[in-house]
């Protein structure tokens, strides 16, 4: 079984493993190390300058393809809102959007001889590879909300030439389930993992007094996350236990507030606009609003190689994630608990379908510091708790959320579509 995916924004390295950061990329490597096993599998993710066309990595194929095209095309977004007056059809869903990546892939994997192609993220590319490849089985992957946020039948026309849709977790899944009802049969969960060898639970050595225990937090530095309702709950942590310390590990990448609340639907972004309309003003304000004393016990680790994050979770002893979006997934949560760490998190998205309140962790509400606190307080304050809920926590991973689980799973999806009935891209329905 031939096996392409394919992705124009994650930039894989030569080395992957040793070097990748973005989540997608993640997803892409792992799933794609896994299923060489027993595929033969094709990534096609952008050529940074300096990058080999071609590489191979643990019996993958690495074929990277300039954008530089489609970032000149790209600079018409900034005729968003002139050009792209409807915002459910803004400029990611125009025929302007990585069209060259696309057709360039798409034809690649035609002479390939695909039998099966997985796109992840862009759904307008469906279209351009069902013309390349009429009988290929393609596959779409669901990383966010744009498939609901778009417009209806634009996405709807897209989604069609789907023959499976993956989302990366159930709140996804049902989300376009419903608003497709056309199209739910197709619809399935594929959760996102972690390497449950290299993210494990630190063993030995001294339990670290509660008054010193290190909270980390991982993700980008950005409002939607919430990073500052966590300086917010850790002054008051911070009162309570005197050597506490908070490890935020993540750039500063604010993204753009179409990408997270396109319609201004959820209130607690009302107070966040001036984030979005300065992006670098975000960084800045977090370090502003520690207090003198407090700014020695909060460090501002920057963005992490994934292969030092296994460390880190290790060196933790609380993982918090305070996140006001409503998160499609949450992959450190994830490697958090298979590090063995108790998680606190909100009760945002897919994050309550990973975290077991009360078993694995806590859930804290959105946007409320207090709430953050108190949560984090109960944790803090009680080493047994912490040991209990980590060990379940790693337990859960094992069980739920490992990569090798997904690509084994995948493999199984990829072998019905292939072994099973052809569905019509149009009606859905089985062929005759």
């Amino acid at each position: 079984m031939k096996v392409a995916f394919v992705y124009p924004h994650s930039n894989i390295p030569v080395e992957p493993s040793a070097a990748i950061s973005d989540a997608l990329a993640v997803v892409n490597v792992e799933l794609a190390r896994r299923l060489a096993k027993d595929c033969e599998v094709f990534v096609y993710p952008r050529r940074a300058p300096g990058q080999p066309r071609t590489s191979s990595h643990e019996g993958v194929t690495y074929h990277r393809t300039a954008v530089w095209p489609d970032l000149l095309l790209g600079r018409l977004q900034r005729l968003e809102g002139v050009l792209w007056r409807n915002p459910r059809k803004p400029f990611r869903t125009s025929p302007f959007y990585y069209p060259f990546f696309a057709r360039q892939v798409a034809r690649a994997c035609r002479e390939q001889g695909c039998d099966v192609i997985h796109l992840h993220a862009i759904a307008n590319f469906l279209p351009i590879f069902r013309r390349e490849n009429p009988t290929v089985r393609l596959v779409f992957h669901a990383h966010d909300h744009a498939a609901c946020d778009f417009d209806h039948a634009l996405v709807e026309s897209w989604l069609s030439h789907a023959d499976l849709i993956f989302s990366c977790s159930r709140f996804v899944t049902r989300n376009i389930a419903r608003r497709f009802p056309g199209l739910a049969g197709r619809c399935d969960v594929l959760h996102n993992g972690a390497d449950l060898e290299r993210f494990s639970p630190r063993v030995g050595g001294p339990e670290r007094d509660p008054a010193a225990c290190r909270l980390l937090f991982v993700g980008r530095l950005s409002p939607e996350k919430g990073v500052h309702v966590l300086l917010d709950a850790f002054r008051e942590v911070a009162a309570a236990y005197p050597g506490a310390r908070l490890d935020l590990v993540g750039p500063s990448d604010v993204a753009p507030k179409q990408f997270v609340d396109p319609f201004d639907e959820d209130p607690l972004f009302a107070e966040l606009g001036k984030y979005y309309r300065s992006p670098s003003s975000y960084l800045a304000a977090l370090k502003q609003s520690l207090p003198g004393p407090l700014r020695a016990r909060v460090r501002f680790l920057g963005p992490v190689p994934n292969a030092q994050l296994p460390s880190l979770y290790r060196s933790a002893d609380v993982f918090v994630f305070p996140s006001l979006w409503q998160e499609p997934f949450g992959m450190p949560l994830v490697e958090a608990m298979a590090s063995g760490l108790p998680v606190v998190a909100t009760r945002s998205g897919a994050f309550p379908e990973i975290v077991e309140h009360g078993t694995t962790g806590l859930l804290a509400q959105r946007g409320d510091a207090r709430s953050l606190a108190r949560a984090l307080d109960k944790v803090l304050s009680d080493p047994a708790l912490r040991r209990q809920m980590g060990a379940a926590g790693r337990t859960r991973a094992q069980q739920q959320f490992s990569w090798d689980q997904s690509a084994a799973r995948l493999l199984a999806a990829y072998r019905r579509l292939l072994g099973g009935t052809p569905v019509s891209p149009l009606s859905g329905q089985a062929a005759a």
